[in-house]
């Protein structure tokens, strides 16, 4: 998750490594702001019941994708020579490319659920998805220092050991089919 960024415990930087992250992360999520803001414009134009049954359509796609384990997200890993950049660089090159959502690998399809609802519901995306952030960098920041203390990859080793994809994708699986179930309740009644 963090390599190459904390190759093997590296944390050079610091403070700044972190604070560089967040400005990343910051950025990233204005940006993503400003595409759901975009989005719900269009969204806006089409009959709420048409626009529900598209918004169920979407969750049900995803439920389905995750019950068979095929979260949607882009394979591809991080550049090598982003280590050796300076701290605050590499931490908002980080938080960029975790903020944008799209180039990390995912377990369950929450988070795209999460951004088709903000569009759907615009007056409260931007609550939402600012919940999401500060999430996102609280559980980078126990990640990072599990990654630190315990080494990457045997930390993520004992969580698989736990079976922590099968505990997510079955939580996931039922937090989606009730939001499914009520995306459906209200594209049926007026």
């Amino acid at each position: 998750m963090t390599s190459p960024v904390f190759r093997g415990g590296d944390v050079r930087g610091g403070i700044a490594l972190f604070a560089g992250y967040t400005v990343g992360t910051g950025l990233a999520a204005v940006a993503l702001l400003a595409g759901v803001s975009l989005m719900s414009s269009a969204y806006a134009l089409i009959s709420p019941r048409l626009g529900y049954g598209i918004v169920a359509v979407a969750v049900g796609t995803l439920l389905v994708l995750d019950i068979f384990g095929r979260t949607p997200h882009l394979d591809r890993q991080t550049p090598q020579r982003l280590a050796v950049l300076p701290a605050p660089v590499r931490g908002l090159l980080w938080g960029l490319d975790i903020g944008l959502l799209f180039t990390t690998i995912k377990v369950t399809s929450l988070v795209w659920v999460m951004l088709v609802l903000a569009v759907a519901d615009p007056a409260t995306a931007v609550a939402g998805i600012a919940i999401f952030y500060v999430a996102t960098l609280l559980i980078e920041g126990v990640a990072v220092a599990a990654d630190v203390k315990l080494g990457p990859a045997r930390f993520f080793r004992q969580l698989q050991r736990q079976g922590f994809r099968v505990t997510a994708r079955v939580v996931s699986a039922v937090i989606l089919g009730i939001v499914l179930l009520e995306v459906l309740w209200k594209a049926v009644t007026p």
